[in-house]
């Protein structure tokens, strides 16, 4: 009688990488920091001049203002497209039109998350 041979485990595939966003945050005195996965902190602030080239180039990103939180999304529906956020909260994702890339300035974001926050009351 020959002895059983163990089966051999299937190698594991690799884990995907993380898929990592840039993200828009409230930082301290009102100003708030751009920090891009690859780039680390960029070297302007919202709503100027840079700001705007840079949303335009961007898919998603994550903003992390004073009354609240969200993912946005270009969101190409409309004509020249538009940002939408989103968050899901309690099993319900909540969603909003934003504005167009010319007009996504750190007042409509603010907006954004407050409505979006006052979902959690």
């Amino acid at each position: 009688m020959s002895k059983p041979t163990p089966a051999r485990a299937a190698p594991k595939k690799p884990a995907k990488p993380a898929h990592v966003i840039a993200r828009v945050e409230y930082a301290e005195h009102g100003r708030y920091v751009v920090t891009c996965p690859k780039h680390g902190v960029l070297p302007f602030e919202p709503d100027t001049q840079e700001w705007f080239a840079w949303v335009v180039e961007q898919e998603s990103f994550r903003f992390v203002g004073k009354e609240g939180y969200f993912t946005t999304h270009h969101w190409w529906k409309v004509p020249q497209g538009a940002w939408r956020a989103h968050r899901k909260i309690r099993n319900q994702t909540h969603s909003l039109r934003l504005a167009p890339n010319q007009e996504l300035t750190i007042a409509v974001l603010e907006l954004a998350a407050q409505q979006i926050q006052a979902h959690l009351a």
